[in-house]
Formats: C-alpha cells, structure tokens, sequence
C-alpha cells in the first residue's frame, strides 16, 4: 500500500513539473491593422481614414510636413485603439503630401499621406 501511495504521488509530481515547463502562449505586443502604404484625400473635409494599432507596449506616431492633417489618438501605452486620419481642408489648386511614422519597440513604419488640391 505504502509503495502504491509513493508510486501515485510520484506520478502526481511528475505530472505538474511537466505542465509547469510548457511554453506560456505568446501574444503579439504590437500590431498595426489595415494600415496602407499611402493614404489619398480629396480637397474638401469629406473624407476620413482609419486603421487599428493593438498593443501591450507604449507606441508613438509623428508627422512629418502634416501640418494640415490631424491623426488621433497619436500615442498610447497600450490596449487597441482606432486611429484616424483627418485632413482638413486643402484651399489651394495645389496637391500636398507628407507622412507620419509608427513607432514603437521594435517597429518602425512610415507611411505616406496625399491630399488633391481645390479644382478649379
């Protein structure tokens, strides 16, 4: 009997030291989804964009010559959250351009943004 116990709590301790070495299930801490390339606007304010950023870790977006365009929320320290693009109104007969960059630990992605000028 006591063999047979000894046997059994042997078994029972082999069992839970191998389920404790299993590998934790990872997940992604940073993904950007739907995010294009380039992002192209009409003159007037009748259009906005939108893409997704889920994250456990802080990330940051910057522009670069966009002025004349709001994107928020442009940080965060985590969570999923939907950004959007909003250009505002393009009063010149001229096209304008620039561009923002996602960073976050590990990534880095610029992306382009285009925006048509007042027809005449």
């Amino acid at each position: 009997m006591k063999n047979l116990l000894r046997i059994a709590g042997c078994l029972l301790l082999s069992s839970v030291l191998l389920l404790s070495c299993e590998k934790p299930v990872e997940r992604k801490s940073f993904e950007v989804i739907g995010l294009q390339d380039t992002y192209e606007f009409a003159a007037d304010l009748s259009q906005k964009e939108t893409f997704k950023i889920e994250s456990y870790i802080p990330w940051e977006i910057t522009k670069n010559d966009l002025d004349w365009c709001d994107i928020s929320p442009w940080h965060n320290l985590g969570g999923t959250n939907t950004i959007t693009i909003f250009p505002n109104n393009n009063t010149s007969a001229s096209s304008r351009e620039g561009s923002f960059t996602i960073k976050a630990e590990g990534y880095s992605k610029t992306v382009k943004v285009v925006q048509a000028g007042l027809k005449p």
